[in-house]
C-alpha cells in the first residue's frame, strides 16, 4: 500500500512517466471564441507519439448526438453485451419537471440497458460501474512535490492514468490550498490550456478545474469538455462561458472563497438541505441560460465540518435521486483523517484506505463519478461494485 501524502484541489497522483517524449506546448490559448459559434478548435500541440489502444480502449468516446433541452439527464442508447444496471431512483422536482433517467432495452437475447453521461463532446459511460474523474496538477507550488507534473509531461501522465481506468482527466493550475500563492488568469491559461489541446486532440475526455471566467473561455476554445467550477457558478460571467460553449458545467458547493474557504462560518442549520438547495438553484440558472446540463458536486472538505461532511454523505442517494449527474471529490481530504481519529491532515496515516473505502461506499450510494489521486486502486475497487450491482436485496 502506497504511503498517504497530501493534497489540495488541483494535485495529481504522480509526476509523470519519464520515457515520453513531450508535446510542444506552443503559443497560450488567449482565443476566447465560443466553439459553438465557430468551427472546432483545432489544437496547436504537436503529437509526438501516438496513445496505444490499451489507453484509449477503456474510454467511451461516441461523438454525443445534438444535445437536448428536453430535461433528461442520460442519453440512453442500446448495448447488448451488458446486463442491465441497478434501476436508479425516480424524481419529480417541484413544478411537475421530471428529471428520471432514461433507458432503452435493446433488442435480441443479452440485451440490457446502457446509461450515458454528457460531458462535452462524450458521453462517459457509468452502466456497470462508476466512472473515474483522475486527478492532474500543473501547479508548481503544490504542497506534494511528487503531485506536481510538469507541463511537458502532462500528455505522457494522462494518457497513463487513462490507461489505470480514468474516464475522464481534470487539469488544474490553481491550487484552492491556504498555503498556494494566488496566480494570475494568463499564468493559469499559460498552463493548463497547452495540455487542453494535447489531450483533446488524443480524443481524452478533459475537464479544467478553475473559477476564474477568462480561464474557463479559453479552455472552452482549447476544446475543454467540462467547467469544473469549486465557487458553483456564483459569478454570471461563469455561467455565460458554460452558455456559449459545448463544455458541461460541473457545479460545487462551498461556502467562502478559494483559498479561504477554511475561515468560512461552518455553522449551517441543515446542511442537506442548504447544499442541495444551492447545487439545484445554480444548475436551474445553469440550464436557464442555455448551459448543458450540470453535473453536481456537494463540496466536501469546502468550509465543512466532519459531521457536516458525513451528513452530506449520508444524503449522497438524494442527491443522486434528484436527476443530475452525481460526482464527489474527497479525494485525501481532512476529514477523512479526523473519521480515523488522526488531526486533521492531508497526510495523516490511513488517508489511501480512508478515500478509497469512502468513495466505494459512494458508488454503491448510486455516485456517478469520483474524483481521485490513485486511480488504478479505485479501478479495481469500483469493479467490483459494479459486479455486485442487481444481487441481494
Amino acid at each position: 500500500m502506497r504511503p498517504p501524502t497530501s493534497h489540495d484541489h488541483a494535485s495529481s497522483v504522480g509526476s509523470g512517466g519519464s520515457g515520453h517524449s513531450p508535446f510542444s506546448m506552443g503559443a497560450p490559448c488567449t482565443s476566447v471564441k465560443s466553439r459553438r459559434s465557430s468551427s472546432a478548435v483545432k489544437s496547436t500541440a504537436t503529437r509526438t507519439d501516438s496513445p496505444t489502444p490499451s489507453v484509449l480502449s477503456s474510454l467511451t468516446m461516441t461523438p454525443r448526438r445534438p444535445r437536448s433541452r428536453s430535461g433528461r439527464l442520460y442519453d440512453a442508447t442500446p448495448r447488448r453485451d451488458t446486463p442491465p444496471p441497478v434501476a436508479l431512483p425516480a424524481h419529480r422536482l417541484e413544478g411537475g419537471r421530471d428529471r428520471t433517467p432514461r433507458t432503452e432495452d435493446s433488442s435480441g437475447a443479452g440485451g440490457g440497458r446502457r446509461v450515458l453521461l454528457e460531458l462535452g463532446k462524450h458521453r462517459i459511460d457509468v452502466t456497470d460501474r462508476t466512472a473515474i474523474m483522475a486527478i492532474l496538477n500543473l501547479s508548481p507550488d503544490s504542497p506534494v512535490a511528487d503531485s506536481v507534473v510538469d507541463p511537458s509531461k502532462a500528455l505522457a501522465r494522462a494518457r497513463h492514468l487513462v490507461a489505470e481506468g480514468a474516464s475522464i482527466v481534470d487539469v488544474g493550475a490553481h491550487s484552492t490550498s491556504s498555503r498556494a500563492a494566488p496566480i494570475g488568469p494568463q499564468e493559469e491559461i499559460e498552463r493548463v490550456c497547452p495540455v487542453i489541446e494535447a489531450l483533446s486532440a488524443e480524443g481524452i475526455p478533459v475537464t479544467v478545474d478553475s473559477w476564474t471566467a477568462e480561464v474557463a473561455r479559453a479552455a472552452a476554445a482549447a476544446g475543454v469538455d467540462g467547467l469544473n467550477d469549486v465557487t458553483g457558478f456564483v459569478d454570471a460571467e461563469m455561467v455565460a462561458v458554460a452558455a456559449e460553449s459545448d463544455a458541461t458545467p460541473i457545479v460545487m458547493h462551498m461556502r467562502g472563497r478559494p483559498q479561504r474557504h477554511y475561515d468560512a462560518d461552518q455553522r449551517y442549520g441543515d446542511i442537506v438541505a442548504e447544499v442541495r438547495d444551492f447545487l439545484l438553484d445554480r444548475a436551474a440558472a445553469l440550464e436557464a441560460a442555455g448551459a448543458p446540463r450540470p453535473w453536481l458536486d456537494p463540496g466536501f472538505e469546502f468550509g465543512k465540518s466532519l459531521d457536516d461532511n458525513l451528513r452530506l454523505f449520508g444524503s449522497l442517494g438524494d442527491l443522486v435521486a434528484t436527476g443530475y449527474p452525481v460526482l464527489i471529490s474527497a479525494s485525501r481530504k481532512g476529514f477523512l483523517a479526523e473519521a480515523l481519529g488522526y488531526e486533521k491532515r492531508q497526510d495523516a496515516p490511513g488517508q489511501f484506505e480512508a478515500t478509497l473505502a469512502f468513495n466505494v461506499l459512494a458508488a454503491a450510494r448510486g455516485v456517478h463519478v469520483v474524483r481521485v489521486h490513485d486511480v488504478a486502486a479505485h479501478a479495481h475497487a469500483l469493479r467490483l461494485v459494479g459486479a455486485a450491482r442487481g444481487y441481494g436485496s
